[in-house]
């Protein structure tokens, strides 16, 4: 997953373009319907010779408790106004939490899971 942020909206558009064209030499390039951004965002591609398309992308429904508009990202959430950051604990309901986990199974088990949870909420 990538995150870009920034208070200045010509370097997000960048960004998005960048994402969007991809590397045509590997077939690689981000997917506009999984694509979440902060606010309401259309980009203009070029996809032949002088045509361009309209890509839209989804905007950040969520809300914090303080409603302010929020931005979620790996379990994150991103104030987008104060940039104060907060777990994302609605992604984790109901049961979600072991699609997000990851267990090493080298006989550290407990030690490994207790690190990646201290790095998560710390």
């Amino acid at each position: 997953d990538f995150i870009f942020i920034s208070p200045n909206e010509d370097s997000a558009l960048d960004f998005l373009s960048r994402t969007q064209r991809g590397l045509p030499e590997l077939g690689a390039k981000i997917n506009p319907e999984k694509t979440l951004v902060s606010s309401g965002i259309t980009i203009q591609l070029e996809v032949d010779a002088g045509k361009t398309k309209s890509v839209p992308f989804r905007s950040s429904e969520r809300r914090n408790h303080h409603g302010r508009s929020c931005f979620p990202w790996c379990g994150l959430l991103f104030d987008t106004q104060t940039g104060e950051v907060s777990i994302d604990y609605e992604r984790f309901h109901g049961g979600k939490l072991g699609d997000g986990l990851t267990v090493d199974c080298d006989g550290e088990e407990g030690r490994m899971m207790e690190k990646r949870i201290r790095n998560f909420v710390l």
